[in-house]
């Protein structure tokens, strides 16, 4: 078929086709529309959008987007991305807000370590060398920094210890989260794997994939 569908109507639209099966490309609505059919007793699956960008024919539109996907997934050996559960979908977003924070607190450590070398006070590189020596600067009254500048780089090291609290909350967020969790606690007994990298695992939630689908293509979702 080859109908337009309003996302309000979607699931109604994919019901009535009474579908084994329905693929998406992964995108950010994906496991929210994996979840959905799911509940329906309806197996979901994604493929990544570099493997159906291959099979695209013509101009890049919904109809020829939903014909890629059901020729990239009617291919072997494909690589799936896996429905996530909603308590993945929780450490997933947790995880991503936290790494906007990490990445937050770099730039403004890389920010405030140029501004105060421009007043000849160098700080060696490292976020622990940085938060330990930035309360000595600001309370040296014999470097060069002016009333100005250290009022400036107070108000950045408040920026930072804001920061910090973010970080921390969300690792609190993700522990909670992971806890109880059996294959967490399995791979915490790995060495060299902590606590964020075991939660982000279990967030990815690898599962193993056959080769060979029965897929039905629904062209033009609008989404």
């Amino acid at each position: 078929m080859n109908k337009k569908v309003n996302r309000n109507k979607l699931v109604e639209t994919v019901l009535q086709l009474s579908p084994e099966q329905v693929v998406m490309e992964a995108c950010y609505t994906a496991n929210y529309w994996g979840r959905k059919f799911q509940s329906y007793g309806i197996k979901a699956d994604a493929i990544p959008a570099q493997f159906v960008k291959a099979f695209v024919r013509g101009n890049k539109n919904d109809n020829n987007d939903a014909l890629a996907i059901a020729e990239a997934a009617s291919r072997p050996n494909i690589k799936w991305v896996p429905i996530k559960a909603i308590e993945q979908q929780d450490l997933q977003s947790i995880h991503r807000a936290r790494e906007r924070h990490i990445r937050n607190r770099t730039g403004l450590i890389n920010q405030t370590r140029g501004l105060l070398s421009e007043y000849g006070i160098v700080i060696s590189k490292g976020v622990k060398v940085f938060q330990k020596q930035l309360p000595e600067i600001l309370e040296d009254a014999s470097n060069e920094l002016s009333v100005a500048a250290r009022k400036l780089i107070y108000q950045l090291s408040e920026e930072l210890s804001q920061i910090n609290q973010q970080i921390k909350q969300d690792e609190q967020l993700i522990d909670e989260l992971v806890k109880d969790n059996e294959d967490y606690q399995r791979l915490l007994s790995v060495p060299g794997i902590g606590p964020i990298l075991s939660s982000s695992l279990i967030a990815v939630g690898r599962q193993r994939r056959s080769s060979t689908r029965q897929t039905k293509s629904l062209g033009g979702t609008g989404e």
